[in-house]
């Protein structure tokens, strides 16, 4: 399957292998590829890094907090998105995220900080 002018940078594949996650520079947004069907799916707006968790269950996005007057509480934190139907949310909080995996039976997933710290969920 080639994907012709799709604009975007790849993130990970489902466990399935039905779906992939797809991060548009431009917008800072991480969107859904389903393969089968062509459909794409807005996970949301300041999202760039992704990571499905092996039971294809979660997934767990870094999400940038928007600039604003006042300066930023941390500039990134990690959510869950519900892998099912992508509307389910959970902040899982973080500072400063930059880095996410999760472990071999998607019971815990690591995420690392710019300041080499490692916080496990």
């Amino acid at each position: 399957m080639l994907l012709p002018n799709f604009g975007c940078r790849l993130g990970g594949i489902s466990p399935d292998g039905s779906k992939m996650i797809i991060r548009d520079d431009f917008s800072l947004s991480l969107a859904v590829f389903d393969f089968a069907t062509g459909d794409t799916v807005q996970l949301g707006t300041g999202l760039w890094k992704a990571a499905w968790s092996p039971d294809g269950k979660w997934i767990a996005a870094l999400h940038e907090d928007p600039p604003g007057e006042q300066p930023r509480p941390r500039p990134s934190k990690t959510i869950f998105i519900d892998a099912h139907d992508f509307s389910q949310q959970r902040d899982m909080g973080g500072n400063d995220d930059n880095e996410v995996i999760w472990s071999p039976d998607s019971s815990t997933c690591c995420t690392a900080n710019r300041s080499r710290s490692v916080h496990m969920a």
